[in-house]
């Protein structure tokens, strides 16, 4: 049995009172709750900005008027609305939709034809519902719980965010809200933009485009929503948007972009098939045996594609001749899985389990060397000397892009899809000669604040930082000063300190 990383490296996390400011040269800087905001220290070291989820709803503008149309619900005939109901709910959403028209007729209406084929046709639904209940109740309850866990991150206790994704290029990022609208968002100045529409809704994951400007894809209910934005940089790029959409294949809770841009990978927990877009011509390649999927990540150097899915399984794909492995012994299914910045090492953790698991692929390809799913880290719950409990089964992993940096959130509740730990671990990696990862600190935010979602990001501007989405609906981020890791790798040791705190006032 492993030994527990937390005690084996007695590092402190910060007291319930404090907030941690930024890591600088591997010493985690914080601040007293109450003295945050008039601290001078606190600005000269971090100048980026809190925002409140909440208060940003009313100050969002729609993106551009030439596609006003775009962003307005749309007004859709009969035929459209059961179409529609259709194709992302089957038969118990074509029965709800006939019974949202019924109550919005009138008495003439309600005297026509029409109105009692709808009528026919509902009972007829409703008579099929309820063999399917009686004869196939495994079958039908199991898909009910698949479309309750599919969107179960729009029902997080407190927070209105529900996904977060920043631009690859740039200092833009993109956040998704349980309105089931997404606004964009930048570090360098205070505009908002506003995206929204009719076929928006039960926004799950979002995905950035790479090297195309500004286009982002939105994952939810109804299929996969692109906008082609305006981009400060390039006045004659598109503007728009439109809808991919696959029989069956709704709500697609997982994304992921080609390294290259020109293929999306998509996935739904009621689809057994993984689906290869090429979003320019709209086009699709269904891949099989992958069962319903609940997460997907692509490797950097574009020749793996990372899939798990609802059940306790995940595949590993190829991506030249399109074949996978799979790995089915596990003790549960996967909820968090990053890759290395060289493809050969993912990390991934499962639900209800504090390990920290990894597999390692020698020369980056599949079926090299037999590959075997390995423990790396145990991270159970540990109670610090100051009264801070840390770690328990794990909720979230994101690795920064040079691979130096390693952010954990964690779950202590039955229901895994939740973290309720106050504490965020950060691990030092190492890729070469050996891979393995320390204990390097701790990062908190404000009093009673869970970590919800939590993304690196590194640009030429801001450089490294931790952006974290908190439990009630702030986004802050935690600036990381990695300069000097250099010099840890070649000598061992730094030299330098931390830079002194000018005296309060």
């Amino acid at each position: 049995e492993q030994a527990n990383c937390f005690s084996a490296i007695q590092i402190l996390p910060p007291a319930n009172d404090q907030i941690t400011i930024c890591e600088r040269n591997c010493h985690y800087i914080t601040e007293a709750a109450d003295q945050l905001r008039c601290n001078n220290y606190v600005t000269q070291i971090s100048n980026y900005r809190r925002i409140e989820a909440i208060n940003e709803l009313e100050k969002c503008r729609i993106v551009s008027s030439s596609v006003k149309s775009a962003f307005i619900k749309q007004q859709s005939n009969y035929w459209q609305k059961i179409s529609r109901a259709w194709k992302s709910s089957g038969i118990p959403g074509v029965v709800q939709e006939l019974s949202s028209i019924e109550s919005s007729l009138d008495d003439d209406q309600k005297a026509s034809w029409t109105f009692s084929l709808q009528k026919l046709t509902e009972k007829i639904l409703i008579w099929i519902i309820n063999v399917e209940r009686r004869w196939f109740p495994t079958s039908f309850l199991m898909n009910k719980e698949f479309e309750v866990n599919s969107l179960r991150h729009r029902n997080r206790k407190g927070s209105s965010i529900v996904a977060l994704a920043w631009h690859p290029h740039t200092s833009e990022f993109a956040i998704g809200f349980k309105d089931n609208t997404v606004r964009i968002m930048s570090l360098t100045n205070d505009k908002y933009n506003l995206l929204k529409h009719g076929q928006q809704e039960g926004v799950a994951c979002l995905a950035w485009r790479p090297f195309s400007g500004s286009t982002l894809a939105v994952g939810g209910l109804h299929g996969i929503i692109i906008w082609y934005l305006n981009s400060s940089r390039d006045s004659t790029s598109r503007q728009g948007m439109r809808l991919l959409e696959c029989r069956n294949h709704s709500p697609v809770i997982a994304m992921a972009w080609s390294p290259t841009g020109k293929y999306l990978a998509s996935g739904s927990p009621l689809d057994t098939a993984l689906m290869i877009w090429d979003v320019e011509s709209e086009t699709y390649t269904p891949l099989r045996r992958s069962g319903g999927i609940s997460l997907l990540r692509w490797s950097p150097d574009g020749s793996k594609l990372f899939a798990a899915s609802s059940e306790s399984i995940f595949r590993v794909w190829e991506t030249r001749w399109w074949s996978c492995e799979k790995w089915s012994r596990l003790k549960s299914s996967c909820n968090s899985a990053c890759w290395s910045p060289d493809g050969k090492i993912l990390l991934f953790s499962l639900r209800n389990d504090p390990s920290l698991y990894f597999l390692f692929f020698k020369d980056g390809k599949l079926g090299s060397s037999g590959e075997v799913a390995t423990s790396l880290a145990s991270l159970q719950k540990f109670e610090y000397s100051n009264g801070v409990t840390v770690g328990g089964n794990i909720s979230n992993l994101s690795w920064e892009s040079t691979g130096s940096r390693l952010a954990v959130t964690f779950s202590n509740s039955e229901n895994d899809e939740e973290s309720n730990s106050e504490v965020i671990a950060t691990f030092l990696t190492t890729l070469q000669p050996n891979f393995r990862i320390s204990l390097c600190g701790f990062v908190r935010g404000e009093v009673e604040e869970i970590p919800d979602l939590i993304d690196f990001h590194k640009s030429k501007i801001n450089g490294t930082m931790l952006s974290v989405c908190w439990s009630s609906g702030y986004m802050s981020f935690i600036p990381f000063y990695l300069d000097d890791l250099r010099q840890i790798r070649r000598t061992g040791a730094l030299n330098s300190s931390v830079a002194s705190r000018p005296a309060m006032k």
